[in-house]
């Protein structure tokens, strides 16, 4: 269930409360189904933390992995399964031996190295002139870009750019003035 109307979008915060009236609705039904919850997920702890209080059995996690590729590395899972269980609560790990229930806080330099590659597998994978254009690409600068002393300059900066390695050249030159280390 995602839990705003298309209409709401984002902007306003997930009704996870409806969740308990999805809950008794699918009680009284006497039907097995598996109740997942979506909206506003900020980390795994939370995505346990929202399972447990409104009694969805999964969550399921969009916006809160934009542009944190990091968000699902750390402790270790269950080798066997994948996932993390308590009960019938499921978390699916993108891998079968990472996840974390902590924010993984990734120094400035290595964001802007892992955005330096996010473009360049975007230009080795979708940038051809058959496919789409760099300019698609460029949403994904913000949310790379920000939280530091420059980030606006350097995204206005990285909007004029039309290709990785002019994006590589760009955020090397920020690394270097800044003493990024």
């Amino acid at each position: 269930i995602h839990l705003r109307t298309t209409k709401e979008l984002s902007l306003v915060p997930a009704n996870w409360e409806l969740i308990k009236k999805v809950k008794k609705c699918i009680e009284k039904s006497g039907k097995d189904i598996l109740l997942i919850g979506n909206g506003d997920v900020a980390s795994l702890k939370d995505a346990e933390d929202k399972a447990r209080e409104y009694g969805c059995d999964g969550v399921m996690i969009g916006r809160g992995v934009f542009g944190n590729p990091w968000f699902f590395s750390g402790r270790t899972a269950s080798e066997e399964h994948g996932y993390f269980s308590t009960e019938k609560f499921l978390v699916l790990a993108p891998s079968r031996s990472q996840v974390s229930f902590d924010a993984v806080l990734p120094s400035i330099k290595e964001k802007l190295e892992v955005l330096i590659e996010h473009t360049q597998i975007f230009d080795e994978e979708l940038a051809k002139p058959k496919h789409k254009g760099f300019d698609v690409m460029k949403k994904h600068f913000k949310a790379y870009v920000n939280g530091f002393d420059g980030a606006k300059e350097l995204r206005i900066k990285l909007m004029e750019t039309e290709n990785s390695k002019q994006v590589e050249k760009t955020i090397n030159t920020f690394i270097k003035n800044n003493k990024l280390s």
